[in-house]
């Protein structure tokens, strides 16, 4: 198993080719509109991680595990 990097921990490989602007070529607003829609949306993921531990721990009754 090759050892793990910083690079291959984030796939950045894979994520850095992520952004695929339509406009030919590709325009400027567009590639930083889409970096700041991308994040935003990891953002969401994260928070909905976050409401899942929060919802777990209330469930198992641990209030200060939830805060």
């Amino acid at each position: 198993m090759p050892p793990l990097t910083y690079a291959s921990y984030l796939d950045l490989e894979k994520l850095l080719t992520l952004q695929k602007p339509r406009s030919s070529p590709p325009e400027h607003d567009e590639m930083l509109f889409i970096i700041i829609h991308q994040t935003y949306e990891l953002w969401f993921k994260q928070l909905l991680h976050e409401f899942e531990k929060i919802k777990r721990d209330f469930s198992a009754g641990d209030l200060f595990g939830a805060i």
